[in-house]
């Protein structure tokens, strides 16, 4: 289901809302997830973290990025399952509410399971980051 989610999410050649492009990830963790799953938005460091639980600190995180963008595209790039760990590394293509501006940004996923439950997502510009946290680098 994980694997449909992301080419789902993928598969638009035209920008939509994000809210649309987030709907089959946030199907796979209302069926997956434990209920208190932390999510967290890792922004470029030295910017701390956001922090968050449950489907509706996904929801709600995900609200406050989508109020910087009118519309949003990924690319997933390469996906793979490493040990505990499934990490997706992707080109965020996103056109800014203010100034109508398009940025690309590259971008990894990163999703904890324990068992087959997941446990935490994160969200992360800095893929170095990402597979520093999954123990992969």
């Amino acid at each position: 289901m994980l694997a449909e989610a992301l080419e789902t999410m993928a598969a638009p050649d035209e920008p939509v809302p994000l809210e649309d492009l987030l709907g089959p990830l946030r199907e796979f963790l209302a069926a997956f997830a434990v209920p208190d799953f932390e999510c967290i938005m890792q922004p470029a460091p030295p910017t701390p973290p956001a922090v968050s639980t449950g489907l509706e600190g996904f929801d709600s995180s995900w609200s406050d990025f989508a109020e910087a963008f009118t519309d949003f595209r990924l690319k997933v790039e390469e996906a793979r399952q490493a040990g505990d760990y499934f990490i997706a590394n992707a080109l965020q293509i996103a056109r800014t509410r203010y100034g109508g501006v398009e940025i690309t940004q590259p971008s990894s996923l990163l999703i904890q399971f324990e068992g087959d439950r997941v446990v935490r997502i994160e969200f992360h510009i800095d893929r170095d980051e990402a597979l520093r946290r999954a123990g992969l680098a």
